[in-house]
């Protein structure tokens, strides 16, 4: 949890790209391209796990990595400036129990449109490198029994 009151960090940078898991659940498809896109649903939650990206090279591993045990996932990110820029804390939240030194939270109300909409609009694609088709997340749905 972000303390104190989600108190934001300043040694994160604006830089600093934060990793997000998205369940396939959380793509929907974009109709002018035939690709998945990530739904701003991903990004709703008051805090958003995410992971640090220059904590994970420290500890040696990629971002595959924050996919581990999360086969119906994909990774996606954004920086922390974009986080900051709407009103979001971002901070360190690490879980050593679970072998997650890198975890951490991006903290505030995300009930506006403009905001969830905002940050999934600044998320890059990690894991795939590009968005995929959307057939191919149907096919992934289907195969782990989703659908």
């Amino acid at each position: 949890m972000c303390k104190p009151a989600h108190s934001d960090d300043p040694t994160i940078t604006n830089e600093e790209r934060l990793f997000h898991r998205v369940h396939l659940t959380q793509l929907v498809p974009d109709d002018d391209t035939g690709f998945a896109r990530v739904s701003s649903g991903a990004f709703r939650h008051k805090e958003l796990s995410i992971n640090i990206e220059s904590v994970l090279q420290s500890e040696g591993k990629t971002a595959s990595a924050c996919l581990k045990g999360n086969p119906a996932n994909k990774l996606v990110s954004i920086t922390a400036g974009a986080a900051r820029q709407y009103h979001q804390t971002v901070c360190r939240d690490p879980d050593p129990l679970n072998d997650n030194l890198s975890h951490g939270l991006v903290c505030g109300s995300k009930n506006s449109s403009r905001v969830h909409e905002g940050l999934r609009d600044a998320a890059d694609w990690v894991i795939p490198a590009q968005a995929p088709p959307y057939t191919d997340i149907l096919a992934e749905k289907r195969a782990l029994g989703m659908e």
